[in-house]
């Protein structure tokens, strides 16, 4: 068996919010998404195969700065419908 990981990192002068997504290894199974922000900095990502892909599998993913206002607004709202819906 073979242990692969990919660590992801930001700087503590950063004040972003990165989700990665579409995170594979080769071609492999996605492994989920992943947010790094001021708050948690740091990712590890482990996959497990039997075979070694170093030297044929390249790691891919797609990163994104989050817009955190907006996901804010959103969980707002969402806590106004669970509440009017509960009555």
């Amino acid at each position: 068996m073979w242990e692969h990981y990919l660590c992801f990192g930001e700087t503590r002068f950063s004040d972003k919010t990165i989700k990665l997504f579409m995170i594979r290894l080769a071609n492999q199974e996605g492994l989920g998404d992943v947010v790094i922000s001021p708050r948690l900095r740091y990712a590890i990502l482990k996959i497990t195969n039997n075979k070694m892909t170093a030297h044929e599998g390249v790691w891919s993913w797609i990163a994104e700065e989050v817009d955190y206002s907006k996901v804010k607004s959103i969980q707002r709202l969402w806590a106004i419908i669970h509440r009017l819906l509960s009555r």
